[in-house]
């Protein structure tokens, strides 16, 4: 069961397309695990959809479409726009994607959809730690895939930047509660925690700075904490 959720504004702004790119992938992930969520952004995205349709009044003019004045009755003939359309050969067909799958740990996973057509970097091993930074070029925001393997942590650690953790496969538990797939998290400098997991744990994450790491020897690896995330 997800009980880990993207606020109602975050969702907003996904439908509106107003976020970044590694965020939006973030965003997906879960909507498309969670169905409360889908729902959402399913009624969110009508409603976008009726105040844009609302607002613009359009017409056919043979080839090309202009807009009307508003208030004038648009004239639309649908029949023969869907017909055009179906029997223009010159349109891309979409051929299905093969499904794809990555090694993380022991574990042989399928790559999720919103994750398909991402290039995957190489794996940094750290203990029973490994992160494989995704290739979406976002400005100062970083994408990963980070596996815990089992019995494994992170370090007591607070955020100099925020961090969005995705659970793709497994759980782990930490001082605010346990979490499992789907669930979605939004943690700040405000936060402190240390995820620990007794089966393993696949996420991805997205992070706008680097982790700052607060407990005992685990401050060593301060200098190095953009590398884990």
């Amino acid at each position: 069961m997800i009980n880990h959720h993207p606020s109602l504004d975050i969702l907003q702004s996904y439908v509106k397309a107003e976020l970044p790119a590694s965020i939006t992938v973030a965003v997906s992930l879960h909507v498309d695990m969670c169905a409360t969520c889908k729902a959402i952004v399913d009624a969110k995205t009508a409603e976008v959809a009726d105040v844009e349709l609302a607002t613009q009044d359009y017409v056919t003019d043979g080839e090309f479409e202009t807009q009307m004045p508003s208030g004038t009755e648009p004239e639309l003939d649908l029949e023969n726009m869907l017909n055009a359309i179906t029997q223009d050969d010159s349109l891309a067909r979409m051929e299905p994607t093969a499904q794809k799958f990555f090694e993380a740990g022991n574990k042989t996973l399928p790559i999720p959809r919103a994750l398909s057509n991402i290039n995957f970097g190489d794996w940094l091993n750290l203990g029973k730690l490994s992160r494989s930074r995704m290739e979406i070029p976002d400005g100062n925001l970083r994408s990963s895939m980070l596996y815990i393997g089992a019995g494994g942590e992170v370090p007591h650690h607070t955020h100099n930047g925020f961090e969005i953790t995705l659970i793709l496969d497994g759980s782990f538990t930490d001082e605010m509660g346990s979490y499992g797939v789907g669930d979605f998290m939004w943690l700040n400098g405000e936060h402190k925690h240390q995820p620990e997991t007794v089966e393993g744990c696949l996420c991805y994450t997205v992070v706008s700075d680097s982790l700052h790491f607060s407990h005992g020897v685990s401050r060593l690896l301060n200098p190095i904490g953009r590398l884990i995330y």
